[in-house]
């Protein structure tokens, strides 16, 4: 995620530039849900911000995304399954510890595998090489699968709910431009779909989405990586114009 300033450039000989206080935030992938989640948290706090442009990013957790999880399809990257329960427990297993219970989520051999795989001394696809399945589905148990079915106000999905912050009742002071690129494989475009029917007729500060091709090059087939220049582009020409 990134966060910029807008500056004043000073004429003379040694060209300086100072902040005018003009602050956008832009951010792909998990930078584009941590854009989305900051931009709310700066207005919690009062600080002032003009626009955040928040790029493929997973802002509907408790639906899109789920959604996708209970598909049953291959998934290019598994690992973003293990990886967020994983994150969560993190920091939320010390007071919900019988919640976050690897064992009660995950089918083996994963319970016991977590620790090492997101050590951080792994690659994304070494530990998708460790995963007994690259279906997301087949790494839940059924425990799991039926509570993400059910959605309860408990439990996994409650503080999947409680983080897809267009649900919290935010409405944004700031423009928020969000941009994806339709066939984005890894981070569905129903989640930017989704935020803008949320708040279409709520507010005109959530813009509707910018939709972006991913580059044509036939040696990567992960359209969520070919899509990132395009979208970043497309999103530093919002904030410039």
């Amino acid at each position: 995620t990134m966060v910029r300033r807008a500056s004043a450039v000073l004429s003379g000989p040694c060209a300086a530039a100072r902040p005018n206080g003009r602050i956008y935030m832009i951010g792909y992938s998990e930078g584009g849900f941590a854009t989305m989640a900051a931009a709310k948290a700066f207005q919690d706090s009062g600080v002032p911000v003009v626009a955040a442009v928040p790029c493929a990013g997973s802002y509907d957790l408790a639906g899109a995304m789920v959604d996708d999880i209970l598909s049953g399809k291959e998934a290019v990257t598994p690992y973003y399954v293990p990886y967020t329960i994983f994150g969560y427990a993190s920091v939320y297993g010390a007071a919900e510890p019988a919640v976050w219970d690897f064992s009660a989520l995950l089918k083996p051999p994963l319970p016991g595998l977590l620790p090492s795989l997101f050590s951080g001394n792994m690659s994304g696809e070494a530990v998708a090489a460790a995963m007994p399945s690259r279906v997301p589905r087949e790494l839940l148990t059924d425990a799991l699968i039926a509570e993400l079915t059910a959605k309860p106000d408990s439990g996994v999905y409650k503080r999947l709910r409680e983080n897809t912050v267009f649900l919290t009742g935010w409405v944004p002071s700031m423009y928020v431009q969000m941009i994806h690129c339709p066939e984005d494989d890894v981070v569905p475009a129903a989640n930017a779909a989704s935020v803008y029917a949320a708040y279409s007729g709520v507010t005109d500060k959530v813009l509707p989405p910018i939709w972006v091709e991913a580059l044509p090059l036939q040696s990567l087939a992960d359209t969520h990586i070919l899509a990132f220049p395009p979208a970043m582009l497309a999103g530093f020409s919002f904030i410039d114009g």
